[in-house]
């Protein structure tokens, strides 16, 4: 069996560690000090695909499997503080005519650890 990861993984990984350092990082600390993230980085994370990971794409997703899902994951978890945990919650979304994964897998951050 090959382990290793494919193209299009280790791009995925490389976009997701990019987006962390640049959006997240330099701001993790004040957001975990007010027990807040706001709510642009989450549409963010929606602009690169990560909320919805697999679910497929006519309900919204992304349409990628379990291993892009743990990839994104481990590449936002680097850049919080154990304090800030990512957590994950499963929820299909649609809004009227257009369909949207901002309720698809979102990606949370809770200072409180719940």
């Amino acid at each position: 069996m090959d382990f290793q990861l494919s193209d299009e993984q280790q791009q995925l990984k490389k976009s997701v560690r990019e987006f962390a350092e640049r959006e997240i990082a330099p701001h993790v600390m004040k957001w975990d000090e007010a027990c807040e993230f706001p709510l642009c980085v989450v549409k963010e994370l929606g602009k690169l695909g990560l909320l919805g990971v697999v679910f497929p794409q006519e309900y919204a997703g992304a349409g990628m499997g379990y291993v892009e899902y743990v990839i994104a994951i481990e590449e936002l978890s680097r850049r919080t503080p154990h304090s800030v945990p990512i957590t994950s919650s499963l929820r299909a979304a649609k809004s009227r005519k257009r369909s949207t994964s901002a309720g698809l897998l979102p990606v949370s951050l809770s200072a409180r650890g719940d």
